[in-house]
């Protein structure tokens, strides 16, 4: 037997845009909406960096450390 859990993303999107949609963020406080959008680029951006840096330590044996 399995078990799949779904969470829909919009959900976390709406709580982390302080319980609005985006386009209602964006038009009611156009500078939260920079601020919102551009951590969620850094995170994408270290997310990735951390996929490729963990694909590299598997990569790599440790006696060539």
């Amino acid at each position: 037997m399995s078990l799949t859990q779904f969470c829909v993303g919009g959900i976390f999107r709406f709580i982390d845009n302080d319980f609005k949609t985006e386009k209602e963020l964006k038009a009611t406080d156009p500078a939260n909406h920079s601020k919102q959008m551009n951590a969620k680029a850094m995170r994408k951006y270290d997310l990735n960096w951390s996929y490729f840096l963990f694909a590299i330590d598997i990569a790599i044996p440790l006696s060539v450390v």
